[in-house]
């Protein structure tokens, strides 16, 4: 029944914050209920999902551990699918995605090719796009992504180029200036496309 789902979802919510780590022997089966009903067609019971994982994230922290292998597929998934006209599920899953990003070290490049994505897609809002940009800045200043660095650059380039929404272009700027202070000395193969912008 989805109004118990809901219910169920929204109650576990609320418990989450006061308990903090004393819900780790219940981690596993929050985790099973969250991904079995982040893909539903009901998008409050998605909603809710989306912030059981994120609070999730938030309670343990780095004691997330492997748990991200189950988390993070049905989570960036919804930001190809998300056809809603605010996409406010994406918008979820992007505040979700910023809390997680200590836990998410080698599944970056994952995360990073979705918000990529999303940054260039240009049927998207802007809002998602700016904080799909504002998200990269944030983990290419907090992780080592060097993999990542030419195609980041080169999406940044595109964004911040004539003909593209005004108000994604301070975004893509500083996901540019923190790309290249995380590359620090090694950004001299990016020099040319960066001293471009």
């Amino acid at each position: 029944d989805a109004s118990l789902a809901e219910a169920v979802l929204r109650e576990l919510c609320g418990l989450l914050p006061p308990l903090g780590l004393h819900i780790r022997p219940y981690v596993d089966a929050m985790l099973d209920v969250a991904v079995a009903h982040l893909g539903g067609a009901n998008p409050a019971i998605q909603a809710h999902c989306i912030s059981l994982c994120e609070q999730l994230c938030g309670a343990l922290g780095s004691e997330l551990g492997g748990r991200v292998d189950i988390l993070l597929p049905p989570l960036v998934r919804i930001l190809r699918s998300d056809g809603s006209d605010t996409r406010m599920p994406t918008l979820r899953v992007l505040h979700a995605l910023a809390t997680m990003a200590p836990s998410l070290q080698h599944h970056a490049p994952l995360v990073v090719s979705e918000l990529l994505w999303l940054a260039e897609y240009p049927h998207a809002p802007n809002r998602p796009r700016r904080r799909a940009i504002k998200l990269l800045r944030l983990l290419f200043s907090r992780l080592p992504l060097r993999q990542c660095a030419g195609r980041a650059a080169h999406t940044m380039l595109l964004l911040v180029a004539d003909g593209q929404p005004a108000e994604l272009k301070p975004a893509a700027f500083q996901c540019l200036h923190a790309l290249s202070a995380s590359l620090g000395s090694s950004t001299l193969p990016l020099d040319p496309m960066l001293s471009a912008a």
